[in-house]
């Protein structure tokens, strides 16, 4: 699992980290590693609008996805 944390530009910063703690909290409890799942904190409007902070953040979740979500097994003998 990689979270996207997203609309990470709005508001106060001490508000998206309480929010990154609960979301861990949640995974916790439903388990999943909440202190080892990667959160990454995007904004999807500001990489859209071609800000480098917020497209490099994008990047940063993709790398964070290929690194950590595994790779289906392919089945090549079924339909």
């Amino acid at each position: 699992i990689v979270v996207a944390l997203n609309k990470a530009d709005a508001g106060d910063p001490e508000l998206t980290d309480l929010v990154e703690l609960e979301v861990r909290e949640l995974l916790s409890a439903h388990g999943y590693g909440g202190d080892t799942v990667p959160v990454v904190r995007v904004s999807g409007l500001r990489a859209l609008e071609g800000d480098p902070r917020w497209t490099a953040a994008i990047e940063g979740l993709l790398d964070a996805v290929d690194t950590y979500v595994p790779i289906p097994v392919r089945y090549t003998d079924a339909p």
